[in-house]
């Protein structure tokens, strides 16, 4: 059985909320936040949402934080105080939360719409610049993206576009979302892997956007030292691309 999160003995540093790449460990942050500062830890789904979406700038609605804690087991304690519940993060449910070891992601292609959902939310989660990488692409990458609030801007480079409409889809994204978005191109042999550069670190993924739960492959979370030289990477490639417009 878990148990509650001692706030005397785990004062360890939480990682950076806006590096966490789902909506459950945003949640489980602002509980472990509740837990140091509060003794009793205890937080109500609206409490988290206002305190994400006010004071951190995350926005996950109070039905999204809800149905991420109904569906924990040893990760969360409830408590019932009349007809509100109220929420305290437990041990097993701080120890995944700054675990180095839960880091990868696996897609599962026998539950394809809930991966694409899965891989959906991890880049929604995504700030500042992004920088992505995929050899093959079409206009679901649009789809994607488009849940992108946090970002800045997205340069996507590719070598082969497999949409007949994606330039026109890439027009109508940028006139919706204030052109935020760049795509270019390069030779086939030039681009092997896919990855998403963000402003706290890198995802690797196993396989192309496009084709998310079609076939089992990995979303990897990566430290900065390899970001940084894979940055420096991309970006010596796209100063050579053609701009796709």
């Amino acid at each position: 059985m878990s148990v509650p999160l001692n706030v005397q003995q785990d004062g360890g540093a939480l990682p950076d909320l806006h590096s966490l790449e789902t909506e459950r460990l945003k949640v489980f942050w602002i509980l472990a936040e509740e837990a140091r500062h509060n003794p009793n830890g205890l937080l109500s789904s609206y409490a988290i949402a206002q305190k994400l979406e006010l004071i951190h700038r995350v926005h996950i609605p109070r039905h999204r934080v809800d149905a991420v804690l109904r569906k924990e087991k040893n990760t969360v304690l409830k408590r019932l105080r009349g007809k509100t519940e109220y929420w305290k993060l437990m041990r097993a449910g701080e120890v995944e939360l700054v675990s180095p070891n839960d880091i990868a992601t696996f897609i599962d292609p026998s539950s394809a719409f809930t991966a694409r959902r899965r891989v959906h939310e991890i880049l929604s989660g995504l700030r500042g610049q992004l920088r992505f990488c995929d050899p093959y692409i079409d206009s679901t990458i649009l789809d994607c993206f488009a849940s992108c609030t946090e970002a800045t801007s997205i340069f996507v480079l590719t070598s082969k576009i497999q949409s007949v409409g994606f330039v026109a889809d890439l027009a109508a994204f940028n006139r919706q979302f204030g052109g935020k978005m760049q795509v270019r191109s390069v030779g086939k042999q030039t681009l092997h892997d896919r990855y998403v550069i963000h402003k706290s670190g890198m995802i690797l993924l196993g396989a192309s956007l496009k084709d998310v739960g079609r076939t089992p492959s990995f979303v990897v979370a990566l430290g900065q030292d390899l970001t940084n030289a894979v940055s420096t990477h991309f970006n010596q490639v796209w100063h050579s691309a053609a701009l796709i417009e």
